[in-house]
Parts: C-alpha cells; structure tokens; sequence
C-alpha cells in the first residue's frame, strides 16, 4: 500500500494512467459519487482509463424481489432493503445510469465487462470480490471501462438537474442551519501599556453565532457558508474564559468597561452595525478534514477580504467546523483603542478561534 487517502477530499495524484475501484463506488452517497467521477477525470492523464466494479441494481430486482408465495412477499422487502443499506452501501448504480454519470463527468467509449475480462492487459484478472450467481444476459456487478474525454459542462449541468429533481432534493438536507447554543466565536485581543503585562489580552465572546452552510459534493463551486455574529451579544474577559487561558482574572467594574468599549461607538458601534457577517465566495475540500473558505467580511459597513481554514466533521447529520485566525485591527477598520487613560492599548493582534455546529434542514 502506497497511500491512503480520503476520496472526499480529492485524490493525492495526477497524470495517472489508470484508475481502478472495484465495490467502492457504492460506498458513496450519490453526490459524493458523482464528485468522484469528476475526481477521476481530474487526475487522469490524457486518454487515461478507469474501470469501475459495482453491484448491479437490475440484477438486484430481479433476484431479491419475488413475490412467487406469501412468505415470499413478506421477506423480499426485507432482501430488497438490505441490499441498499447492508454492507454500508449507500446508492446502487444500473448500468444506464451509471453509463450517463460517466459521459457527464467526461468519459468516453464505455465498454461493459465481465468478471476478469478486458481489452487492455492492464485491467484483466483484476477483481477479487467475491461472485454471486448471475442471471442469463444480467450480470450481478457492472463492470464498465471508460477514457478520459474533454469536459462536458452542458451535459454534466443536466445530469446534476436530474439526480438533483430526482433523488438528491428529496434525501439530502436542504442545509445546515448553525446553532446558536452550541456554537461559538471567540476574539483574543493583545493589549500592551503599563497594565498590559498584567491584563495580557482581552477575551471577547460571542454569546450568538448563527448563519448558514449548503455543501454540494457534485457541485463545489455552488457551496457555500454564511457566518453571522451579534455584536449587541459580545461578553469581554468573562472569568470562565480567562481563567483555561491562562490569564488573570479581572475585577468586574473593569470587565463592564472593556464590553463597553468593544460594544461602543468608538469600536464596534453595535447600534449602527448589529451583525459581523462572514459570507463565502468559494470552498474548497482539502486532505484531513480541511475546509478552505475564501470570502468576505462584514463589519462596520465595509467588506475585508478573508481566507479561513477550517477541519470539518460530519458525524450522523451535524456538521462541524473548527479553526482559527488571526487579522490586524487596522485591516478591519477599527480605531486605535486604548483603556483607563492608556494604560492598556490594544496592539492591533486579533486572533479569533471558533468552533461551528449546524443541524440539517431536511425538505418537509
């Protein structure tokens, strides 16, 4: 084994001459298996080849649905489902669909095998999946070579509008809608002055974090994030924050004065401005989780552009982001900002960390 690699975050290769996947591409839910073809395309070198193997649905219908006796009708359905959801399978192909996926993501001069056969050495005797009994003129697995083609935009457009109309609206959610209660945004904010070697820094968090994620596996380019934090709920060096980071704790009249200022017209003038607002123009999945959300943000009525990495999980149906950053205060269009008569000033470091958690928003 040379590597290991999470497919959903691309393929660590290019130029390849030929790509096999034998009992994978069911393992894929169907936007993800879709992106994946597109992946192959991608690091195909030109008139690279793919074989694919994977269960055959006709095949399925037409061994585990009988209805010949009434017990017989009772268990089929059972058989039937089991083929979708058993073995971890998420979407079983039949051979014109999956024929369509590839020449919407590219692929030219499909040819269907049988077990171990091929026109190209390269690709014989290559499964090792165990077989099933096969059916007169219906194979129980699909085994299909491609070539890499050029681009199809206007046919892979199409073929997304029909599995989306078709099967991906009704299954997948709508979005994920980040939860306030659980998430969380926190600045770290370096002071310096007399006093700054006693205060160290300011912690300010953000007691409502809302907005928004639509994540498309097939069509990247159409994702996107949408971060919203309330200003009029900001809470500075709260003793719970100072103290697991390792700085003192500060008495409570200053800690009103300190929300005052971040809160007032001097910095962030949260009557003008209720919201900070992160809105992504692109993502872009990378290796371990990575998430690399370039975009704007809003604040104060002016727009700074913005490039975050986040690590991402997607445990069951909840989404997760978590990361960290750092920005200048002058890049944002804050003022200079300085307490108690100067004897703690900011030093214009702002690190903030967060960590994101959204629900899904299923169709009704």
């Amino acid at each position: 084994m040379d590597c290991v690699a999470d497919v959903t975050a691309g393929l660590p290769f290019e130029g390849a001459a030929a790509l096999f996947a034998e009992h994978f591409l069911e393992h894929l839910p169907l936007d993800e298996a879709l992106a994946f073809l597109l992946e192959i395309h991608r690091v195909l070198g030109d008139g690279g080849r793919v074989r694919l193997s994977t269960p055959n649905l006709d095949w399925v219908l037409a061994t585990h649905y009988p209805r010949r006796t009434e017990h017989e009708a009772v268990l089929a359905p059972l058989a039937l489902n089991r083929s979708f959801y058993g073995w971890s399978h998420r979407f079983l192909w039949n051979a014109p669909l999956l024929g369509e996926a590839l020449a919407a993501a590219g692929f030219v001069e499909p040819r269907w095998y049988r077990h171990g056969e091929s026109d190209w050495p390269t690709f014989r005797n290559l499964e090792r999946h165990e077989t099933y009994q096969d059916e007169p003129d219906l194979p129980h697995v699909l085994i299909v070579e491609a070539r890499k083609g050029p681009p199809q935009p206007e046919r892979l457009a199409a073929f997304r509008r029909l599995l989306r109309e078709g099967f991906l609206d009704q299954v997948r959610p709508l979005g994920w809608a980040i939860d306030p209660l659980r998430s969380g945004v926190v600045a770290h904010l370096s002071v310096a002055g007399p006093l700054g070697s006693l205060v160290r820094a300011h912690v300010v968090r953000c007691a409502w974090v809302g907005g928004a994620v639509h994540l498309y596996p097939e069509a990247p380019n159409e994702s996107d994030v949408t971060v919203d934090v309330g200003t009029h709920h900001l809470l500075a060096d709260e003793p719970g924050l100072r103290g697991p980071a390792g700085l003192r704790r500060l008495p409570h009249s200053l800690r009103e004065r300190v929300e005052a200022k971040v809160r007032g017209p001097g910095w962030l003038d949260v009557e003008r401005w209720p919201l900070i607002r992160f809105k992504s123009r692109s993502l872009r999945r990378e290796p371990a989780g990575v998430v690399k959300a370039a975009g704007e943000l809003e604040l104060r009525g002016r727009s700074v552009p913005l490039e975050v990495a986040a690590t991402t999980t997607l445990e069951g149906d909840v989404w997760r982001a978590r990361g960290q950053f750092e920005l200048e205060t002058r890049e944002l269009g804050l003022p200079p900002w300085t307490l108690a008569a100067g004897l703690v000033r900011e030093t214009g470091v702002l690190r903030v960390d967060f960590d994101l958690i959204a629900a899904p928003v299923y169709p009704t």
